[in-house]
């Protein structure tokens, strides 16, 4: 197994570990890259998603589009959506822009199997 096993936070004045099997997905949004727990909580962090999918293991983590990177273990359901794409349903994550975009479909299949 290869990548990183926890992430270091900043929340307010204190540091706060957090471990991979605790992230839902890593998420771009505002100028910033954000990571979302299983606690419901969201970490501002300091790696763009191109440098945490060089990190991350690829058996546990998939990029499924510009602005995502989802855990396996995070995934709830999948949804068909429109022109060929699929909709990732979290187990806590309440996003509604989590989609697998159409040139990842494939690849996606075949992580998720």
């Amino acid at each position: 197994m290869g990548g990183s096993t926890r992430f270091t936070f900043k929340v307010g004045q204190q540091l706060k570990l957090i471990s991979i099997e605790e992230i839902e997905s890593f998420y771009a949004a505002n100028k910033g890259t954000y990571c979302y727990g299983k606690s419901g909580e969201n970490y501002l962090i300091d790696y763009t998603l191109d440098q945490l999918e060089k990190q991350l293991d690829p058996e546990l983590f998939f990029r499924i589009n510009r602005g995502y990177i989802v855990q396996h273990r995070g995934i709830k359901s999948i949804a068909i959506h429109s022109n060929s794409r699929l909709r990732i349903i979290f187990n806590h994550n309440p996003a509604s822009d989590a989609i697998v975009s159409r040139e990842r479909v494939q690849a996606f299949k075949s992580w998720l199997a």
